[in-house]
């Protein structure tokens, strides 16, 4: 725990930033999977394909690609299995490129 703090005192307060929402917002794309598959398994209304689809754009694709396999929830899916993945890279393309920016 005491190296985590080290790493976190050394960044940036606009990385520290970056990183905090970028980690709430996959968390939060996780649970979503898992309460759209609890939803679906009662047969209530769902979460539109959407809102996954743009919490992914927005930095939370791990969290959406943890929960597809966890939940084994739209994995059978085209849009899913080939688009999570894809905006999987493009995510972590773009925080290298932010970590670039910030560093330099």
């Amino acid at each position: 725990m005491e190296i985590l703090f080290a790493v976190i005192r050394e960044m940036s307060p606009l990385m520290v930033f970056y990183s905090i929402a970028v980690l709430l917002v996959s968390i939060g794309g996780f649970l979503l999977m898992g309460f759209d598959k609890y939803r679906a398994k009662k047969g209530q209304d769902r979460i539109s394909e959407l809102t996954f689809m743009a919490l992914a754009f927005f930095g939370g694709a791990i969290g959406i690609l943890l929960g597809m396999v966890s939940f084994h929830h739209k994995i059978s899916k085209k849009k899913f299995y080939v688009g999570i993945p894809i905006l999987y890279l493009a995510n972590q393309l773009f925080h290298l490129i932010i970590l670039y920016r910030i560093i330099n």
